[in-house]
């Protein structure tokens, strides 16, 4: 991914919060036809060495999980908030004109080697992690024990795992911190103006001072 330094993301804590608010990927994978890329949802997990490794499942009728070449590292890209940039927004327009419309976001790509698994057990446990990393903030969290253990186990026999190893990260924040402080202020008032609330508090949070 091109990566100007002033974009660059390297805090790896930033990273990972960043995917466990984004947890809907895209996995790319080099296939025996090609390239194929699906939505799936992924996590983190640490395996008993310590080190990350990204972790989730696709339906058993999804194809890739057959096709994907294996020997080859896959990529799962994660997109956070993204808002067009006008230049109306900047104070500089009215100076001198001189500015062009862009688009702001945040992007995490992550690569590593891929490994499909089918146990049923391994599956369940993945699968419980998983629920309980996006209900475990509901009063009365939903668990697997929820549903009747016969459809349970049905449900499973149709879900493929997977755990991506060896995980190289590139993370990348577009918020206007090339821009002048001024031109960063008025992208905060255009963005919340145009009800773009989630970029314009990123903007904020990166904005550059110096």
């Amino acid at each position: 991914m091109y990566q100007p330094a002033h974009f660059q993301i390297t805090d790896q804590e930033l990273i990972n919060r960043f995917i466990r608010d984004n947890s809907l990927a895209t996995l790319v994978s080099q296939t025996n036809t090609g390239m194929c890329a699906n939505p799936l949802v992924m996590s983190l997990s640490r395996d008993k060495s310590g080190k990350l490794n990204l972790v989730g499942h696709m339906s058993r009728a999804n194809p890739q999980w057959e096709t994907t070449d294996t020997s080859q590292p896959v990529l799962a890209i994660f997109s956070g908030a993204n808002a067009y940039i006008s230049p109306s927004y900047y104070p500089s327009k009215q100076l001198h004109g001189r500015v062009v419309p862009t688009w702001n976001y945040i992007h995490v790509q992550v690569s590593g080697s891929v490994t499909f698994f089918h146990e049923a057990e391994e599956i369940r446990k993945l699968l419980q992690s998983l629920t309980l990393e996006h209900e475990n903030s509901r009063q009365v969290p939903w668990a697997i024990t929820d549903a009747p253990e016969k459809y349970i186990n049905a449900q499973l026999r149709g879900v493929v795992g997977f755990v991506i190893r060896d995980l190289v990260f590139s993370a990348k924040a577009k918020v206007g911190q090339n821009k002048k402080p001024e031109d960063q202020d008025g992208m905060i008032s255009g963005l919340s103006d145009d009800g773009e609330n989630r970029m314009a508090s990123l903007v904020l949070d990166n904005l550059n001072r110096d």
